[in-house]
Protein backbone atom coordinates (compact mmCIF):
# COMPACT_ATOMS: atom_id res chain seq x y z
CA UNK A 1 0.00 0.00 0.00
CA UNK A 2 2.60 2.67 0.92
CA UNK A 3 4.54 2.02 -2.10
CA UNK A 4 1.63 2.19 -4.38
CA UNK A 5 1.18 5.34 -2.29
CA UNK A 6 4.51 6.99 -3.17
CA UNK A 7 4.40 5.79 -7.02
CA UNK A 8 1.04 7.64 -7.44
CA UNK A 9 1.85 10.98 -5.28
CA UNK A 10 5.19 11.14 -5.02
CA UNK A 11 6.33 13.57 -2.33
CA UNK A 12 2.90 13.71 -1.17
CA UNK A 13 3.12 10.81 0.09
CA UNK A 14 6.18 11.18 2.66
CA UNK A 15 4.12 14.32 4.48
CA UNK A 16 1.63 11.49 5.39
CA UNK A 17 3.92 8.87 6.08
CA UNK A 18 5.57 11.25 8.27
CA UNK A 19 2.42 12.77 9.97
CA UNK A 20 1.40 8.98 10.43
CA UNK A 21 5.23 8.30 12.35
CA UNK A 22 4.15 11.39 14.38
CA UNK A 23 0.67 10.13 15.14
CA UNK A 24 2.39 6.48 15.99
CA UNK A 25 4.66 8.17 18.66
CA UNK A 26 1.94 10.32 20.33
CA UNK A 27 0.00 7.33 20.19
CA UNK A 28 3.25 5.47 22.08
CA UNK A 29 3.07 8.03 25.07
CA UNK A 30 -0.49 7.97 25.21
CA UNK A 31 -0.57 4.15 26.03
CA UNK A 32 2.47 4.90 28.59
CA UNK A 33 0.53 6.88 30.56
CA UNK A 34 -2.73 4.83 30.35
CA UNK A 35 -0.58 2.40 31.47
CA UNK A 36 1.06 4.12 34.49
CA UNK A 37 -2.72 5.74 35.04
CA UNK A 38 -4.24 1.76 35.42
CA UNK A 39 -1.74 1.18 37.72
CA UNK A 40 -2.64 3.87 39.70
CA UNK A 41 -6.46 1.96 39.37
CA UNK A 42 -5.73 -0.74 40.31
CA UNK A 43 -4.05 0.19 43.68
CA UNK A 44 -6.66 2.44 44.70
CA UNK A 45 -9.17 -0.50 43.98
CA UNK A 46 -6.73 -2.65 46.28
CA UNK A 47 -6.73 -0.31 48.60
CA UNK A 48 -10.60 0.08 48.69
CA UNK A 49 -10.86 -3.68 48.91
CA UNK A 50 -8.56 -3.47 51.88
CA UNK A 51 -10.85 -0.95 53.82
CA UNK A 52 -13.98 -3.72 53.03
CA UNK A 53 -12.30 -6.42 54.44
CA UNK A 54 -11.21 -4.77 57.48
CA UNK A 55 -14.93 -3.44 57.96
CA UNK A 56 -16.62 -6.99 57.18
CA UNK A 57 -14.01 -8.76 59.78
CA UNK A 58 -14.51 -6.32 62.53
CA UNK A 59 -18.16 -5.95 61.71
CA UNK A 60 -19.09 -7.06 65.57
CA UNK A 61 -17.04 -4.05 66.82
CA UNK A 62 -17.49 -1.37 64.19
CA UNK A 63 -21.88 -2.19 65.35
CA UNK A 64 -20.79 -2.13 69.00
CA UNK A 65 -18.83 1.14 69.15
CA UNK A 66 -20.62 2.87 66.31
CA UNK A 67 -18.27 3.73 63.99
CA UNK A 68 -20.35 2.42 60.38
CA UNK A 69 -20.12 6.72 59.48
CA UNK A 70 -16.71 6.50 60.22
CA UNK A 71 -15.87 3.62 57.94
CA UNK A 72 -18.54 4.65 55.40
CA UNK A 73 -16.66 8.15 55.41
CA UNK A 74 -13.13 6.23 54.59
CA UNK A 75 -15.00 3.96 51.50
CA UNK A 76 -16.63 7.00 49.81
CA UNK A 77 -13.00 9.11 49.81
CA UNK A 78 -11.59 5.35 48.47
CA UNK A 79 -14.03 4.79 45.88
CA UNK A 80 -13.71 8.34 44.64
CA UNK A 81 -9.93 8.06 44.24
CA UNK A 82 -10.27 4.80 42.47
CA UNK A 83 -12.86 6.80 40.45
CA UNK A 84 -10.41 9.52 39.57
CA UNK A 85 -7.70 6.91 38.61
CA UNK A 86 -10.09 5.23 36.29
CA UNK A 87 -11.72 7.81 34.54
CA UNK A 88 -7.84 9.50 33.70
CA UNK A 89 -7.37 5.49 32.57
CA UNK A 90 -9.92 5.85 29.98
CA UNK A 91 -9.42 9.02 29.00
CA UNK A 92 -5.89 8.26 27.81
CA UNK A 93 -7.38 4.95 26.35
CA UNK A 94 -10.06 6.28 24.22
CA UNK A 95 -7.40 9.46 23.04
CA UNK A 96 -5.12 6.85 21.61
CA UNK A 97 -8.07 4.90 19.83
CA UNK A 98 -9.64 8.17 18.59
CA UNK A 99 -6.17 9.48 17.45
CA UNK A 100 -5.75 5.85 15.69
CA UNK A 101 -9.25 6.72 13.76
CA UNK A 102 -8.26 10.08 13.01
CA UNK A 103 -4.73 9.14 11.73
CA UNK A 104 -5.70 8.19 7.69
CA UNK A 105 -7.72 11.25 7.63
CA UNK A 106 -5.14 12.93 8.96
CA UNK A 107 -2.98 11.53 6.72
CA UNK A 108 -4.33 11.78 3.59
CA UNK A 109 -5.76 15.73 4.23
CA UNK A 110 -1.67 16.57 5.36
CA UNK A 111 -0.68 15.11 1.59
CA UNK A 112 -3.29 16.37 -0.25
CA UNK A 113 -2.46 19.66 1.51
CA UNK A 114 1.01 19.67 1.00
CA UNK A 115 0.18 18.81 -3.35
CA UNK A 116 -1.86 21.97 -3.23
CA UNK A 117 0.37 23.82 -1.64
CA UNK A 118 2.85 23.09 -3.91
CA UNK A 119 1.35 22.86 -7.12
CA UNK A 120 1.98 19.66 -8.22
CA UNK A 121 -0.54 18.66 -10.95
CA UNK A 122 -2.21 15.67 -9.74
CA UNK A 123 -5.30 13.87 -11.57
CA UNK A 124 -8.51 12.93 -9.64
CA UNK A 125 -7.95 9.65 -10.82
CA UNK A 126 -4.81 9.68 -8.84
CA UNK A 127 -6.22 11.28 -5.81
CA UNK A 128 -8.93 8.79 -5.50
CA UNK A 129 -6.05 6.04 -5.72
CA UNK A 130 -4.02 7.48 -2.95
CA UNK A 131 -6.74 8.33 -1.06
CA UNK A 132 -7.89 4.73 -1.66
CA UNK A 133 -4.50 3.52 -0.22
CA UNK A 134 -4.81 5.59 2.80
CA UNK A 135 -8.23 4.14 3.34
CA UNK A 136 -6.65 0.37 3.27
CA UNK A 137 -4.47 1.26 5.80
CA UNK A 138 -6.91 2.81 7.95
CA UNK A 139 -7.57 -0.71 9.66
CA UNK A 140 -3.52 -1.28 10.50
CA UNK A 141 -3.82 2.60 11.84
CA UNK A 142 -6.54 1.91 13.66
CA UNK A 143 -5.78 -1.66 15.28
CA UNK A 144 -2.18 -0.48 16.21
CA UNK A 145 -2.49 2.11 18.86
CA UNK A 146 -5.00 -0.46 20.36
CA UNK A 147 -2.44 -3.01 20.44
CA UNK A 148 -0.27 -0.55 22.31
CA UNK A 149 -2.71 0.04 24.89
CA UNK A 150 -3.96 -3.20 25.54
CA UNK A 151 -0.45 -4.71 25.56
CA UNK A 152 0.33 -1.92 28.19
CA UNK A 153 -2.58 -3.24 29.85
CA UNK A 154 -1.33 -7.01 29.54
CA UNK A 155 1.96 -6.04 31.18
CA UNK A 156 0.46 -3.98 33.99
CA UNK A 157 -1.48 -7.49 34.85
CA UNK A 158 1.47 -10.02 34.31
CA UNK A 159 3.59 -7.76 36.94
CA UNK A 160 0.72 -7.99 39.57
CA UNK A 161 0.16 -11.69 38.65
CA UNK A 162 3.88 -11.73 39.18
CA UNK A 163 3.90 -10.19 42.29
CA UNK A 164 1.26 -11.96 43.99
CA UNK A 165 2.97 -15.41 42.99
CA UNK A 166 5.72 -14.00 44.41
CA UNK A 167 4.51 -13.39 48.10
CA UNK A 168 5.19 -15.85 50.98
CA UNK A 169 3.30 -19.14 50.73
CA UNK A 170 0.30 -19.24 53.46
CA UNK A 171 1.37 -22.71 54.92
CA UNK A 172 4.65 -20.96 56.32
CA UNK A 173 2.40 -18.56 58.13
CA UNK A 174 0.33 -20.91 59.03
CA UNK A 175 2.66 -23.55 60.14
CA UNK A 176 4.13 -20.89 62.49
CA UNK A 177 1.17 -20.17 63.79
CA UNK A 178 0.18 -24.36 64.11
CA UNK A 179 4.05 -24.43 66.24
CA UNK A 180 2.83 -22.12 68.76
CA UNK A 181 -0.43 -23.66 69.42
CA UNK A 182 1.34 -26.47 70.04
CA UNK A 183 2.95 -25.44 72.52
CA UNK A 184 0.44 -23.44 74.44
CA UNK A 185 -1.41 -27.18 74.11
CA UNK A 186 1.81 -29.27 75.22
CA UNK A 187 2.06 -26.98 78.74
Amino acid sequence: GIVVLIVTIGKASIVGLIVMFIILVCNGWISRRASEAEEADLFAADKRLAIMKQMITGIKAIKLCAWEENFLKQIFEARDNEMKCLTKYRVYQQSGVQLGRACPVLCAASSFLYLAISGESVTAAELFAALNVFLSLRLALIIIPECITYFAAAVVSNNRIHAYLNQPDIKELHGERDQANNLEQTR
